[in-house]
């Protein structure tokens, strides 16, 4: 396991822009099965707590295997504040928070397919909608780039679909127009003799 430790940042983390996508997060008190994220490391992880001691917790991000280990005392851990939106994982239903039902160990009440149930929040995440209304909304469009580069390969896709001679243009052989254009005829008069 890595023990890792927020070093000479006076509790305000390194990367302290606020980001748009992230779920709203406090600095609450950590339970056994709460979901924290850690706003200092790359892609601001989303896990929950296994075990809380006196001087570290160990925290199991979401995508891994193994948890980590923190200072208890470092403070680099945020609790993750669950409302509207959210989505089990066993499951993968989305519903929607009503409140919560037990402060520890952590478990809301979820509307869920026409029922409200409770829900471990070891089972919950926030859930983003990623429709083009709901990205504007949120203020999470992109940079004009990544809307070119999105278009580009979008046209080379229809491109691939509707024009014949674009699959030869990655050929290893270079063909000629009279080669391209007798395949196509014995190709498209089918039977053969």
């Amino acid at each position: 396991m890595t023990v890792w430790t927020q070093v000479g940042t006076g509790g305000l983390g390194v990367n302290t822009e606020p980001v748009a996508h992230v779920p709203i997060a406090s600095s609450g008190p950590i339970f056994e099965g709460s979901l924290v994220r850690w706003p200092t490391a790359p892609g601001c992880p989303t896990g929950v707590v296994g075990r809380v001691g006196s001087s570290q917790v160990s925290v199991l991000f979401d995508g891994e295997h193994e948890p980590k280990l923190f200072s208890a005392r470092a403070g680099v851990l945020e609790r993750v504040v669950l409302a509207g939106m959210v989505k089990r994982i066993n499951t993968g239903d989305v519903g929607v928070i009503q409140g919560m039902a037990t402060a520890a160990p952590p478990r809301w009440q979820v509307f869920v397919s026409g029922k409200v149930i409770t829900v471990a929040e070891v089972d919950l995440r926030p859930h983003v909608l990623d429709d083009p209304r709901s990205r504007a909304e949120g203020g999470r469009l992109g940079s004009a780039r990544q809307f070119a580069l999105a278009v580009t390969a979008r046209r080379y896709e229809v491109e691939q679909l509707t024009n014949d001679l674009v699959s030869l243009g990655e050929s290893r052989v270079d063909l000629k127009p009279h080669q391209i254009s007798v395949v196509h005829r014995v190709v498209s008069d089918y039977p053969h003799r």
